[in-house]
């Protein structure tokens, strides 16, 4: 197994691996709706493959096509498996789905940034960020929900295994990212690292939306940003910044958005329902099959 891309898989080898480099890269060359740019990641045979911005509908459409198209390439061209799993490999680093967001108003004005600094948050995108934050226990049964994905969410894993954010923190679950030189107002975002792409992508949106409204509507607003990887603060840096550890499996995760009524109300009863009986289900059966059995049967479904 060699450092090509994420679907250079199994027995495939360096040689094989090295030779199909470069297949997601005509997706960008052709302009597709889905792509702007990809690059090599920090995993193994991991790729990072970069979706334009959207709003939130249409976002989570191209993720989910561009996701299809580079199974379906990697398969009929090359007879290979592309996954999207969070932790397709036992003892490596994790795949993440990060996503960039910004909040914008009926006029096209970026509300994240203050009016009179484009590299510092308004009030209105503090709130906004604050209820991502406050609600973040209870968010990650959406935007990481497998049995696997908390083996990603680990300190130094670029993850984000903590309730915290920070300004190009990349060790923080929530980052604000620095803005693009020319385009500072409109360009700037925020990063929610602590989502993977098992997750329905229309769901981990929309929870990410009512939780950021909730903060809008409480006037809720942020503690201290992390300076530094959370998991090396000291207590009291810790408690001056937030930081608290999210879930530490599938089924803790369950118990935090059962116990979320924003985020509950907003899936409704039916849905709601589901998404707890579903995963609740898939927790014990996977934990009957052990994680290899699961690494294995979820490969290729990711």
């Amino acid at each position: 197994m060699g450092d090509g891309p994420v679907y250079s898989v199994g027995r495939a080898g360096p040689r094989r691996a090295g030779r199909q480099r470069h297949g997601p890269t005509p997706l960008v060359r052709a302009g597709h709706p889905s792509s702007s740019r990809r690059s090599t990641s920090t995993g193994r045979a991991e790729q990072e493959i970069s979706i334009r911005y959207a709003d939130a509908l249409a976002a989570a459409d191209r993720q989910l096509r561009l996701r299809d198209t580079v199974r379906g390439i990697a398969e009929t061209r090359h007879g290979l498996l592309a996954s999207f799993a969070p932790r397709p490999f036992a003892g490596a680093i994790g795949s993440g789905c990060h996503l960039h967001f910004s909040v914008w108003d009926d006029a096209g004005t970026n509300l994240l940034p203050a009016a009179d600094d484009p590299f510092a948050l308004s009030a209105d995108g503090r709130a906004f960020l604050a209820g991502v934050l406050h609600h973040l226990p209870a968010l990650v049964a959406l935007t990481c929900p497998s049995y696997l994905s908390y083996e990603r969410l680990a300190p130094g894993a670029w993850a984000g295994s903590t309730v915290s954010w920070g300004y190009d923190n990349r060790e923080a679950a929530l980052r604000v990212a620095s803005p693009f030189r020319g385009r500072e107002r409109e360009s700037a975002n925020a990063e929610l690292k602590a989502c993977d792409a098992s997750s329905n992508p229309y769901l981990a949106l929309g929870g990410l939306v009512l939780a950021g409204l909730d903060g809008l509507a409480r006037g809720l607003d942020l503690p201290e940003p992390a300076a530094a990887d959370p998991a090396l603060l000291t207590p009291e840096q810790a408690r001056r910044c937030g930081v608290r550890p999210l879930p530490a499996d599938q089924r803790a995760a369950l118990e935090c958005l059962e116990a979320d009524a924003v985020l509950m109300d907003g899936l409704g009863d039916l849905l709601g329902r589901c998404v707890l009986a579903t995963r609740r289900a898939e927790y014990d059966r996977c934990v009957a099959m052990g994680d290899d059995a699961v690494r294995a049967a979820t490969f290729a479904v990711f």
